[in-house]
């Protein structure tokens, strides 16, 4: 990755733990540890490293309660790929103290990289969307935390809008000690990572919502859901669809460590394809620590336009093309969704149907 417009050596830019951020940056791979077996990355890196990319800095738009500039650049997520470094080293890192509605933004186009780094403490019920958008050969990068308190319920939308010649990178991580609601949309773009952690406290629950879709790219979407704490919750349903020559990916594990018995968790995959050259893979797993349990349970399943049911619905007078757009938008559109979300998902089907 060539990165124009950026001079380490200007010292009112870049501190002593910037340049320590960007010389990691430069030494650090973009994976350590393969995915598979027999899939050595699901993301495509090397469309990473050939970018060539101006580093922008008007790009993001937060809108938080009692937003301030931190003392250190550096996040709480581990360095166990270049871009995290790269993210912290470029980036403005802020805090924010907040309730109610907020919004944080990314819009990168033109072959901008646009960074982010931000670390909400929520204070009382609030609903935060996470906006980014990669357009023209951009990335748009972001890493942010997110703790919720006891007692306190937060719901957090994030959509990853890119098109088929940009890059998005981001990673999501929730301390939930109250309730939250999370809800992931993200379509196919050149390439494409999107990880989200959440950590479960004592009698906290999580309920989670994934859907990536594209007609051509691919994106690599990751979930974990730890329960730390005893008598915590999750319930998480991920769904896949790709149509033309797209790669969807989206992998969750749902962990009960030794401490968190009597919780319960239910994690299931769905994917749909359509096109010879589509491919989705959905993979839930769980993993349980200790013996104590509620209820831990899994499942995952693929599917493709029933025929018997395109012969209902055209039996009703809707054409072969409506009654497929009907099937598709039923598996994937969620009756609590935003007007942004609809809108969102609306928008990718009406190209790809």
């Amino acid at each position: 990755m060539r990165i124009h417009g950026l001079d380490i050596t200007d010292k009112m830019i870049f501190s002593s733990e910037r340049k320590k951020l960007l010389k990691e940056f430069e030494a650090l791979p973009y994976q350590r540890v393969n995915d598979s077996p027999t899939v050595k990355h699901y993301t495509d890196w090397s469309q990473f490293e050939t970018a060539e990319l101006t580093l922008s800095s008007d790009g993001v738009s937060v809108t938080l309660s009692d937003v301030k500039e931190a003392e250190s650049v550096c996040s709480e997520f581990p360095h166990d790929t270049k871009l995290v470094p790269l993210v912290e080293a470029l980036a403005l890192r802020k805090v924010s103290h907040h309730s109610g509605a907020g919004r944080i933004e990314l819009n990168a186009k033109g072959r901008a990289l646009v960074p982010a780094n931000l670390k909400v403490y929520v204070r009382d019920s609030a609903e935060i969307t996470i906006k980014s958008n990669s357009r023209d050969g951009s990335l748009s990068a972001f890493l942010i935390e997110v703790e919720v308190p006891k007692g306190v319920t937060a719901k957090i939308n994030l959509i990853a809008d890119s098109d088929a010649t940009s890059l998005v990178f981001g990673r999501l991580r929730i301390v939930n000690n109250g309730n939250i609601e999370l809800n992931l949309v993200s379509s196919t773009a050149k390439a494409g990572r999107l990880e989200t952690e959440v950590r479960l406290g004592e009698r906290a629950s999580s309920k989670f919502l994934i859907r990536s879709l594209g007609k051509a790219g691919s994106i690599d979407n990751v979930i974990n859901v730890y329960h730390n704490g005893p008598e915590s919750v999750s319930e998480g349903t991920m769904k896949g669809a790709a149509f033309g020559n797209a790669q969807v990916v989206i992998r969750g594990v749902a962990s009960i460590l030794e401490n968190a018995y009597d919780s319960s968790t239910s994690i299931i995959g769905r994917s749909y394809v359509q096109g010879q050259e589509a491919k989705t893979i959905v993979v839930p797993m769980l993993e349980v620590k200790t013996g104590r349990v509620r209820t831990a349970k899994h499942s995952a399943s693929a599917m493709k336009v029933p025929e018997d049911l395109l012969f209902y619905l055209q039996s009703r007078g809707f054409s072969k093309r409506e009654a497929n757009a009907i099937i598709v938008r039923g598996f994937l559109e969620n009756p609590d969704d935003s007007e942004e979300i609809k809108g969102f998902i609306d928008g990718i089907l009406n190209d790809v149907l």
